[in-house]
């Protein structure tokens, strides 16, 4: 039984010791109360009740609390985990990686594929196109929002939308 659920129970049991000392309280005592029309009266009639229901309560016996196990944190459900299955898939990643254009770069156009030093393969996913030549240029493919990925090369003030294929 995990925390959560431990809390519940417990919460459980309370409330069904308060109903039950109330209910130890005649229903008819809580209506003779409402009828009192002077407002001092009626709130020490219903501060009567309260302690009659407090101390019906204090006189019922109490479960002994359960030791709650001693474990590692509890597998979260898919109620917990909804929304942030994004959140998870990129803990522990990097926002940038850098690596080297190598060979002669010229730019590129729609649909472009670079293979970095690092053996990643990338392709131009956007309609953008720019003629720039260069030499085993230095980039950076940074990650931006909704998933999306940008590759900028040093010393070009232009970036394209990419997505990895290898």
């Amino acid at each position: 039984m995990n925390p959560h659920q431990t809390m519940g129970l417990a919460l459980l049991l309370e409330a069904c010791l308060l109903t039950s000392a109330s209910a130890a309280v005649d229903g008819n005592e809580w209506q003779r109360c409402r009828q009192v029309s002077d407002a001092a009266a009626r709130l020490s009639c219903y501060d009567r009740l309260a302690d009659m229901a407090t101390t019906a309560s204090a006189q019922a016996p109490s479960p002994a609390a359960a030791p709650l196990p001693a474990t590692t944190a509890p597998a979260k459900t898919a109620t917990e985990r909804f929304g942030l299955e994004q959140k998870a898939a990129q803990e522990g990643t990097t926002d940038t990686i850098t690596s080297v254009l190598p060979g002669n770069f010229e730019g590129w156009e729609p649909k472009t594929k670079f293979t970095l030093a690092n053996g990643q393969v990338w392709q131009v996913s956007d309609g953008s196109s720019v003629y720039w030549p260069a030499k085993s240029p230095k980039v950076t493919i940074r990650r931006g929002v909704l998933g999306a990925f940008y590759l900028e090369v040093e010393g070009l003030n232009s970036q394209a939308r990419v997505k990895r294929l290898q």
